[in-house]
């Protein structure tokens, strides 16, 4: 490992995100060869979005995103000042994420009812932590959080930005339409690692012809 690359990251998400999922499953590749602490922070869409006309269509993802949210920041809100605790709660979130990844977009048939639920029940949670998924009391986390992560690599940026170390920007992406193998998945990594200390790079762009490739499997 060069000296310049992270030990640790910080992965703003929303999790009604295709595009977001996909850049997770590139992180466990990644993870595998560059092992690093991940902690797990709220990213809202529906925040972001919230003085603007949402379509139709993307309304019962983003309002069940927010109520995933709501559980993410009461779990954090737990384990608040406990390093031990919050150490095991890294790995209870990217459990949840994992699991609520795998139902929304890997399996078929999903339904925007009842996936936070068995989310729960598949990361090995508590299930009383689902209490907070109808207490707007923790919109307010979530909105900062959402607000940490624009400071960090806004303005007009979504889901995910990720931060290294404690760098005082960070980044949204990388954007794939696919996971790539283990080979460029390093590639990626790299080119991110080495410009996170160049303050004046912004953007390297080139456009989407289609949607995110993601394998599904019958549920």
């Amino acid at each position: 490992m060069s000296s310049f690359e992270p030990v640790e990251i910080t992965f703003y998400y929303d999790p009604a995100c295709p595009w977001t999922w996909l850049i997770y499953r590139w992180l466990e590749v990644v993870l595998t060869q560059r092992p690093m602490t991940v902690h797990w922070r709220s990213l809202s869409l529906s925040e972001l979005n919230k003085d603007k006309e949402i379509p139709d269509r993307f309304k019962p993802a983003m309002a069940s995103s927010s109520r995933f949210l709501r559980v993410q920041e009461a779990m954090r809100s737990r384990a608040a000042g406990d390093p031990q605790a919050h150490k095991v709660l890294e790995s209870q979130l990217q459990s949840l994420y994992l699991q609520s990844g795998i139902l929304r977009f890997e399996t078929e048939g999903h339904s925007e009812d009842g996936w936070i639920e068995e989310s729960v029940k598949r990361a090995g949670l508590d299930i009383g932590v689902l209490t907070a998924a109808d207490d707007p009391s923790w919109d307010a986390q979530v909105a900062s959080s959402t607000n940490e992560a624009m400071d960090l690599a806004g303005p007009d940026v979504g889901s995910p930005v990720v931060r290294f170390n404690d760098d005082s920007h960070g980044f949204h992406g990388p954007v794939i339409d696919a996971v790539p193998g283990p080979e460029d998945s390093m590639k990626i990594w790299e080119l991110l690692s080495a410009s996170r200390s160049i303050p004046n790079f912004h953007e390297i762009k080139r456009g989407r012809k289609g949607a995110p490739l993601i394998s599904k499997v019958p549920s």
